[in-house]
């Protein structure tokens, strides 16, 4: 009988990234999945990484996710089709002006950059964006990542530390 630290079912990319994390930190992890590594849900989303969307309560994992994310892609050197490219939280109307405030508050609070940009600014930055959107927020934080590439880029670089797959 094979023995193992941790036990890790399911390859998505919560499963890769746990692997990866404990194999680097000198755990004999082994990661059994059905499939192959991210071919469901984590394989087929859009891969964003959107900060300005989260909910006020997980604002802190959604921050330390992307951190690591950063770290995974920038420090590890794991390709994982990781870019911080920004992203915008827009605005249609006057009355929705009040939720890019209290957004831009708490980002404040969690010490993230935040930039409130008027229709000339975003059109800047996006010159075919719709006229009808009035104001947005920016926050440099946000990204994507290419969800084909990212859970077995992790499990790659997991089995390359030692971590096992079935």
């Amino acid at each position: 009988m094979k023995q193992t630290d941790v036990l890790i079912i399911g390859a998505g990319i919560v499963g890769c990234s746990a692997a990866y994390l404990l194999t680097r930190d000198g755990r004999k992890v082994t990661v059994v999945d059905k499939s192959y590594p991210c071919n469901e849900a984590s394989g087929v989303n859009a891969g964003g990484m959107e900060l300005l969307q989260q909910p006020p309560k997980s604002l802190p994992l959604h921050i330390l996710a992307a951190d690591l994310w950063d770290e995974f892609q920038n420090k590890d050197g794991i390709d994982l089709g990781y870019h911080r490219t920004g992203g915008l939280y827009c605005a249609l109307l006057e009355s929705d002006l009040g939720m890019l405030d209290a957004q831009a508050e708490l980002f404040a609070r969690h010490g993230l950059p935040i930039e409130r940009l008027n229709q000339a600014q975003i059109k800047e930055k996006i010159p075919y964006i719709s006229d009808k959107v009035i104001a947005a927020n920016f926050s440099p934080m946000s990204g994507y990542s290419n969800p084909l590439k990212a859970g077995v880029s992790l499990l790659m670089r997991a089995r390359e530390l030692g971590c096992e797959f079935y």
